[in-house]
Parts: structure tokens; C-alpha cells; sequence
């Protein structure tokens, strides 16, 4: 028995002793038709946090899972990234600092740190932490990258579109 069912089904078992207890008449060993209605409005309480509990079980698993992939999504994010200045010098910022209409280098084995447009350069990229696409992509000057985007090999120089959503 999972701990969610026991949270639900222990106290309505419960329940239904102190229901049938309180509404049960001590001095006869008749169930009337009022106790008989308490004991099975009771009975039908448990069978549906059963039920309850049958559903939430699997709804739990699955947020548990999606939070798991919204942590692993954000794990592989860079957290510094190279940004090119206006007379080609670089330097190794946070990945927090990038600005909209920075231009940001990106070499084999790095992950692009902000989404954005590709103004240099071609590469082949994995986009499978993103879309489950198992085979390398080739892209190229012109074409928007997301966040998150392996660079398997070649450099791409890029101009950041959104950073830190």
C-alpha cells in the first residue's frame, strides 16, 4: 500500500468504525435503516478515496517526472557564455548578463546560452535534450537556435533574441 493510500484509506476505515459505533443503537442488535444508510454512505466514502487514490498515484509519478526534466533542462544550460564585443574581444560572461542584441560565440562542445539568430558561421547540432531528435542537424547563417542546443562541431556566432526567460 502506497503512502497516499494510506493517508486516505486508514482514516476513512476509521470513520466508518466511529460512524457505525455512534449511529448503532447499544441496546438492541437491530441495524435500522438510518444506520444502515450511515454505514454505506460511509463504505461508499472509502471506495471512492480509493478510487481517489488510484488516480493520484499515476498524476504524481507523472509532475514528479516533469519536474525531473524541467531540472534537467535547466542543468545543461550553460552558466557563462562568450560574449564578442564591438572590436572582436571576447570575454567569458554569465550566462545571466547576456542582453538582447548581444553576439555571442559558441564553439564545438558548448550549448548555445540564450536563444537567438546565428550571424556567422554553419554547425552541426544535437537538439535531442530538446525535441527527442536523435540525429545531428546542420545550420547555418539566418536561421534561429534555442537555448539549450548542443554545438556537436564547427562555431557559430550569434546574436541573442531572449535571455533569461
Amino acid at each position: 500500500m502506497s503512502a497516499l493510500n494510506r493517508i486516505v484509506i486508514i482514516p476513512l476505515v476509521g470513520l466508518t468504525l466511529v460512524a457505525i459505533f455512534l449511529t448503532t443503537d447499544p441496546g438492541t442488535q437491530v441495524v435500522t435503516s438510518g444506520e444502515l444508510r450511515a454505514v454505506v454512505l460511509v463504505a461508499a466514502s472509502i471506495f471512492a478515496g480509493f478510487l481517489m487514490t488510484i488516480w493520484l498515484g499515476p498524476l504524481q509519478r507523472m509532475s514528479q517526472r516533469a519536474r525531473d526534466a524541467a531540472a534537467h533542462l535547466l542543468a545543461i544550460l550553460p552558466h557563462v557564455a562568450t560574449r564578442c564585443g564591438e572590436h572582436g574581444e571576447r570575454e567569458r560572461v554569465s550566462v545571466d548578463a547576456l542582453m538582447p542584441g548581444d553576439q555571442v560565440e559558441v564553439l564545438a562542445g558548448e550549448v548555445i546560452p540564450a536563444d537567438g539568430v546565428i550571424l556567422e558561421g554553419s554547425a552541426s547540432v544535437s537538439r535531442c535534450v530538446m525535441t527527442g531528435e536523435s540525429r545531428p542537424e546542420r545550420v547555418h547563417a539566418s536561421q534561429d537556435i534555442e537555448a539549450g542546443v548542443s554545438v556537436l562541431g564547427g562555431m557559430l556566432r550569434m546574436r541573442v533574441e531572449r535571455a533569461g526567460d
